[in-house]
């Protein structure tokens, strides 16, 4: 996915929290992204074709309103 960007919000197409790209990993060739998971900022790193902006999982997406 060539048009994600550093404050993009993402998800693993496999599903999961939300996500959001905080740059280039140290390779270049992955996404270093963050969440939050029981209140713990988690980081790790990701291929671009493994991140979809779309939420893959109906029952995470938020609430409206």
């Amino acid at each position: 996915m060539s048009d994600l960007k550093v404050g993009d919000v993402v998800y693993l197409k496999s599903g999961g929290p939300a996500m959001t790209i905080n740059g280039k990993a140290s390779m270049g060739a992955e996404w270093a992204c963050a969440w939050f998971l029981d209140g713990m900022n988690k980081t790790a790193d990701f291929k671009p074709e493994a991140l979809t902006k779309e939420n893959p999982s109906p029952r995470n997406k938020p609430k409206a309103g």
